[in-house]
């Protein structure tokens, strides 16, 4: 019965008009690119750490965009870890970078690595909405794990906060079929609580797995 409502909710949305999105400026998010380029082409931490510092190196960095490279580069370093990053050592950095966007990264890493996912994505969730483009930063990997977490726990209210929450950035790391999990589990809760309009904004950003 739940299925057939959403179905027929789903239906009733795609048949509504959405309307156009501002155009972006060419240069948007022209950093995140080039960070998101390199950790994806891989390699051992010392080359990924290199181009991590030649971008770093860029005089134009804005303060917070020089936050994101130390942030990243710490993360990438303790990658070998069983459990990465320490809760003591993303709170230290926090500290030094308070109200930077990346430490709340940074924080929300290390609280999933110590198995506390409801506190990660409450950190996340309290950040996002003001990342702007540097929410393209958060591992597509943090993501999965930390909804595949969620479900176990049964935490759907989480799980579709978060959904949403990237979705609204405009998050776009990751498999087509996990951007399409996490739209889906927030088009879902607002269909149940009929929250069409919301539910609708949504929609073009549920794609098949």
């Amino acid at each position: 019965m739940v299925s057939r409502a959403i179905l027929a909710g789903l239906l009733l949305l795609a048949a509504m008009p959405v309307c156009a999105e501002p155009a972006r400026s060419p240069n948007s998010g022209a950093f995140e690119q080039r960070v998101v380029a390199i950790l994806d082409a891989g390699g051992s931490v010392d080359t990924i750490q290199g181009r991590l510092g030649r971008v770093g190196a860029d005089r134009s960095l804005t303060h917070d965009q020089r936050v994101a490279i130390d942030a990243v580069q710490a993360l990438v370093r303790r990658k070998n870890r069983p459990k990465g990053m320490s809760l003591a050592e993303a709170e230290a950095f926090a500290a030094r970078n308070s109200g930077s966007p990346a430490s709340g990264m940074v924080l929300a890493e290390a609280l999933l690595a110590n198995d506390e996912p409801q506190r990660s994505a409450d950190t996340l969730l309290a950040a996002v909405a003001r990342w702007g483009s540097m929410v393209q930063l958060i591992s597509p990997v943090t993501i999965s794990r930390l909804s595949a977490e969620l479900d176990e726990l049964g935490d759907t209210e989480r799980a579709a906060n978060l959904g949403k929450a990237l979705t609204n950035a405009g998050w776009s790391r990751g498999s087509a079929s996990l951007r399409s999990y996490l739209a889906m589990a927030a088009i879902r809760r607002d269909l149940a609580a009929g929250r069409f309009e919301e539910a609708r904004r949504l929609l073009r950003a549920a794609q098949s797995p």
